[in-house]
């Protein structure tokens, strides 16, 4: 049951308010790639199906490949099917659907920038939806940059009325030196509270299990410290090979892809302090004391 208080709206889920994101409209670039088909439009439809994304909300996917918002949708169609198994149903599907939008253009042409714009605008007056914008970078990292730059200049970042957030998936940067310059570069168009940097990884159900057995274990959390624990080892075993990410693999290894994101967080979670509170910046604080901490 959703229910409204001021601005803000929930589900009750058992005992459970959840709140509900507000009206948006998701900017996706590299609406055609594996993280995209495999991994974010099935994540949206389970969300869809759960009752957790707003009725007012549309997705607008950018990529390279020549198609229209048909053939995009039963691309899509067809990969979150294989993914969800038997929990995909199909009338479900249908009205996410019909809120799913594609434009092909080339990442470099200021021209693709405006064709996004005027078809933003477009689905706000389509779906009522209140001019909240979510740009998700689900790219190389090597068009970050020209991206970000693209967004500002078309007046993405600063425009009057709009609220318009970006997401950028990791690796933020090559090595320190272009870490510093992307963050320079999205700095220029983008205020600190509208900027997400994430990493994928710690939103999986075994690293989010290891903040409730070390914080909410009354019996562990008093233990967990050097004084009765000798060491801890993190392996990760993947199941699968590089598959067709040969080119990525190429610039970045295995070393890049791994270790500064996806290793090191679980690294963080295993060994930072408990935060005040668990929110995001209080959380980010913790694990920021922990890598200062931490001798190389």
């Amino acid at each position: 049951m959703a229910m409204e208080e001021g601005a803000h709206r929930y589900l009750r889920v058992g005992t459970c308010d959840i709140e509900l994101p507000p009206s948006c409209v998701l900017i996706l670039f590299g609406a055609s790639g594996d993280l995209t088909k495999k991994k974010l439009i099935p994540a949206l439809y389970r969300l869809y199906k759960n009752k957790l994304l707003p009725e007012e909300f549309a997705l607008l996917g950018i990529s390279r490949t020549p198609w229209t918002s048909e053939q995009y949708r039963a691309v899509v169609e067809e990969t979150t099917k294989a993914t969800g198994g038997e929990d995909f149903e199909l009338p479900v599907w249908e009205r996410l659907a019909s809120k799913i939008y594609y434009l092909s253009g080339d990442y470099s042409r200021t021209e693709t920038y405006k064709k996004i714009k005027e078809e933003v605008i477009s689905i706000e007056r389509r779906h009522s939806i209140a001019r909240n914008r979510v740009i998700y970078l689900a790219v190389p990292p090597t068009l970050f940059e020209p991206i970000i730059i693209n967004l500002g200049v078309a007046g993405f970042a600063y425009e009057e009325g709009v609220s318009t957030n970006i997401v950028i998936e990791k690796p933020f940067g090559r090595d320190l030196n272009s870490a510093r310059r992307l963050n320079k570069v999205v700095r220029q168009f983008f205020e600190e509270r509208h900027i997400f940097r994430i990493d994928h990884f710690i939103a999986k159900e075994t690293v989010q299990n290891i903040i409730m057995f070390r914080f909410a274990n009354s019996i562990f959390e008093p233990l967990w410290n050097n004084k009765y624990i000798d060491h801890v080892q993190i392996t990760v075993a993947e199941s699968i090979g590089i598959s067709h990410r040969a080119g990525y693999y190429e610039g970045a290894g295995v070393i890049r892809d791994m270790f500064p994101n996806h290793i090191f967080q679980i690294l963080a979670i295993t060994a930072m302090d408990p935060p005040p509170v668990f929110e995001s910046e209080a959380v980010r604080d913790e694990k920021t004391r922990m890598f200062k901490s931490m001798r190389p």
